[in-house]
């Protein structure tokens, strides 16, 4: 073997496979603008050079190899080589594992891109060595693959271009062909079947860090198959009996794996390790899945970086579906279906405005369409993929988006095929917010759950049928037997959703007259709510971190004169980082806000707040005047002397009934004895109604609707809705989907000034540098060899 590597290093060959490779991947990484060029993603990754090395492979390693076989024919050697006491079997793998040793020296002289990356990511070594250890064995695997099939090329001509363009067809064909011939069929499963016999599929797997035994066991037979065919040709007797066996046992190979594999996700944060959850509802899928992308055509690194993700999650759903879900990929702009993208905006789904600086400074507006449609027997959900918070930078908000794919693409799918009719109610009866009041969170929850309004007619059990229970703002008492009926609901496991205020106040007088009385809000919940392990607190909250009104502080009411001024009660609230209900969300609008406490003595309930005030928080104790005067006066920081007060929690666990040791009230309908003990359930309880309210205006009869979280001052939509649908999600979420969401990817981006300092030199010492390596490799081998033939 190693002659035969100092025989193929040495011909021009080799030197000129080295070099060609060496500069192709250095010019595309450092040098040419486009989708390989790695400072221009500003990603700590080497993705774009393992994504260029399959093209590059498919046209060297034939050209490596076309001369292995073919020569010897051509010279009329190969049969006096034959005729040594060397098996045909050891002349084959000496010759396969020689130009294998040349194409792993390329692959050392190119760790120089590792380096690279490594030096200029922000911080220095933030990279995932895991995702590249993984993809750095798929394409070595694949080169093994590719030398296999050029080899048997050069066997079978002593043309060496025949045996060029035979192991170009070859390497082209069995990392292309199958995915391109899967087109061809409508079924998932039978595209899956025919992709799964060709390269693309398990090398791209293996280059994202994820190795499979599946994907092994595909690129070993792909191996076998290429050396059995060129030791049939090579052979003189041809022994067909062992080459059956062996075809045999690769067949039982590739069998036996369909039912028993492991699976090594090398990321360093599991990125491709689906959760349990979304494999049951997975293995479960019977009916066909469509899934079509939105996002394509000329997207910058960042877009183009949640596209290829969003690829990637889809054809893992796809392989624990066993092809069940099929998906493709739509550009907006290049549809041949006319209006298509006004099509689309009466879907819902609505370009998003991107601005880049081109090579000549200019900024450009390029429209993109970050959206995923899912469909299965006639129903349909859309889905954004972009994850967007203002006050993030566009990576992190990408990142984010990256983070949440399973989760949304799983809750899709899982909201399509669900058989069961998911039903929740809003109580009515106590002065809640009205059906109008509260329609935009009903018109986004109505995607998910069947809705109804109601009041409760004393009957226990009437609300077993719903998955959730919503309790908007009451304004009069529940009575005990009202309370009866709530409290055996959590018992039997239901979930209450409750936005409750611990003030009460007269908003009609605030608004005409500029200033209301405050008073603590009883609504006779205060004592199950304190069983539970929650006590409402007869306060308001002022926050410095609050939305502006605008106050006209003119004399005589000049128009010019109006400015924003803080409205300390209506504070911005801060999600809590890191649980499913809050991450990832703006912070949420509110006023007249109270504060929420823990109780002692509920060990066994799990008590987590969601939503707080922020550092600079004042505790305003009621009855007291509230008005609009306090708007036009600045508060001196020292005024805010509280920090993070809650305002939002959610609880659960094992509850203690609240009718523990007590009669069942009067006037209610209930057979046998109380449930004193719950099952495992949850409760959120918010300390605002204004939390869940949406704005509603009538002009000449006809009703705007503004979406909850709104300001129409600022004209900006805050975490208000995505905080209510995640809160109703993990009430409701019987599958644990919402963990989904915990899911994190760290964020590796490249320290772009320091590479801009280096901007003329990285391409000449990441293309220069390997190359003059090379060749001062290639003059000592050269030397040494003369010597060694001179004596």
């Amino acid at each position: 073997m190693i002659k035969e590597f100092k025989s193929i290093f040495i011909a021009p060959a080799g030197l000129i496979f080295l070099l060609v490779f060496v500069c192709a991947t250095g010019c595309f990484l450092w040098l040419i603008p486009g989708a390989y060029n790695i400072p221009e993603s500003g990603y700590a990754s080497l993705d774009a050079f393992f994504a260029l090395v399959p093209l590059l492979l498919i046209l060297l390693i034939p050209a490596l190899c076309m001369r292995v076989f073919s020569e010897e024919k051509k010279a009329k050697t190969l049969d006096l080589l034959l005729t040594r006491p060397v098996s045909v079997g050891t002349i084959i793998r000496n010759k396969i594992f020689a130009v294998f040793l040349v194409v792993l020296l390329a692959f050392l002289i190119t760790l120089c891109h590792l380096q690279a990356v490594f030096h200029y990511a922000l911080p220095v070594g933030n990279l995932d060595m895991g995702a590249i250890a993984g993809s750095y064995a798929g394409i070595l695997c694949l080169s093994m693959v590719m030398i296999s099939v050029s080899v048997f090329a050069s066997s079978v001509t002593s043309n060496q271009v025949l045996a060029f363009i035979f192991g170009f067809l070859g390497c082209a064909g069995c990392y292309y062909g199958f995915d391109l011939v899967s087109g061809l069929f409508s079924t998932g499963k039978i595209q899956l079947f025919i992709q799964n016999l060709g390269l693309l599929a398990h090398v791209k797997s293996m280059q994202r860090g994820v190795i499979d035994s599946r994907d092994l066991i595909v690129l070993f037979s792909v191996f076998v198959l290429f050396y059995l065919l060129t030791y049939l040709v090579l052979s003189v007797r041809k022994p067909w009996h062992m080459v059956l066996s062996v075809l045999v046992a690769v067949f039982v190979l590739n069998t036996a794996s369909a039912f028993f594999n492991f699976r090594w996700d090398l990321t360093s944060e599991k990125r491709y390790t689906v959760g349990p959850q979304t494999r049951q509802i997975l293995h479960e899928l019977h009916q066909p899945i469509e899934v079509i992308l939105y996002l394509d055509g000329d997207l910058n690194a960042g877009f183009t970086r949640l596209k290829q993700s969003s690829l990637n999650i889809l054809d893992e759903f796809s392989a624990y579906s066993s092809g069940t879900i099929h998906s493709q990929i739509i550009d907006p702009y290049q549809s041949a279906e006319p209006d298509f993208i006004e099509k689309l905006q009466s879907e819902g789904i609505r370009g998003i405005a991107v601005n880049e600086r081109n090579k000549d400074g200019k900024i450009i507006q390029k429209m993109v369409f970050p959206w995923m449609k899912i469909a299965s027997g006639g129903r349909s959900v859309i889905l954004p993929l972009l994850v967007h918070q203002p006050y993030r930078s566009g990576e992190e908000n990408l990142n984010a988006s990256i983070e949440n794919l399973e989760y949304r693409l799983i809750s899709g799918i899982y909201s399509i095929v669900q058989q069961e009719e998911r039903k929740i109610a809003f109580l009515e009866g106590h002065g809640e917010l009205t059906e109008k009041e509260v329609k935009d969170v009903t018109d986004k929850l109505s995607h998910y759950y069947s809705i109804d309004r109601g009041e409760l007619s004393g009957r226990k059990g009437e609300l077993d049928i719903y998955k959730a229970v919503v309790i908007a703002g009451p304004q009069q008492t529940y009575s005990e037997g009202e309370k009866f009926i709530l409290d055996q609901y959590l018992m039997q496991g239901g979930k209450i959703l409750m936005f409750l205020n611990g003030v009460r106040l007269d908003y009609d007088q605030l608004a005409v007259a500029g200033a209301t009385p405050s008073m603590a809000n009883d609504v006779n919940l205060d004592d199950m709510l304190f069983t539970y392990g929650v006590r409402i607190n007869p306060v308001l909250l002022e926050d410095a971190q609050c939305i502006a009104l605008p106050v006209n502080t003119g004399k005589d009411g000049a128009a010019d004169a109006v400015k924003p001024i803080p409205w300390y009660y209506a504070p911005l609230l801060n999600p809590v980082p890191g649980h499913p209900v809050t991450k990832d969300i703006l912070p949420v609008k509110s006023e007249f806000v109270s504060s929420l406490d823990f109780t002692t003595g509920r060990d066994s309930i799990e008590k987590t707040p969601l939503l707080v005030t922020s550092d600079y928080t004042h505790i305003v104790h009621v009855p007291e005047m509230i008005t609009f005067e306090l708007a036009d006066q600045l508060r001196e920081m020292s005024f805010f002397e509280e920090k993070k007060q809650q305002a939002a929690v959610l609880l659960e666990g094992i509850f203690t009934s609240l009718f523990y040791r007590r009669a069942i009230p009067e006037g209610v309908i209930a057979e046998g004895k109380p449930d004193i003990r719950s099952k495992m359930t949850k409760i959120i309880v918010v300390a605002s109604e204004e939390i869940i309210r949406n704005d509603v205006t009538e002009t000449n009869g006809t009703i705007q609707y503004f979406p909850v979280g709104y300001d129409r001052y600022s004209q900006t939509t805050f975490g208000n809705g995505d905080f209510i649908i995640n809160a109703v999600n993990y009430l409701t979420d019987d599958a644990g989907l919402m963990q989904l969401r915990s899911k994190q990817w760290k964020l590796r981006l490249l320290d772009m000034q320091r590479i801009q300092k280096s901007a003329d030199l990285l391409p000449w010492l990441y293309i220069v540098t390997p190359s003059l390596i090379l060749i001062a490799i290639y003059l000592i081998a050269l030397i040494i060899r003369k010597k060694q033939y001179f004596y």
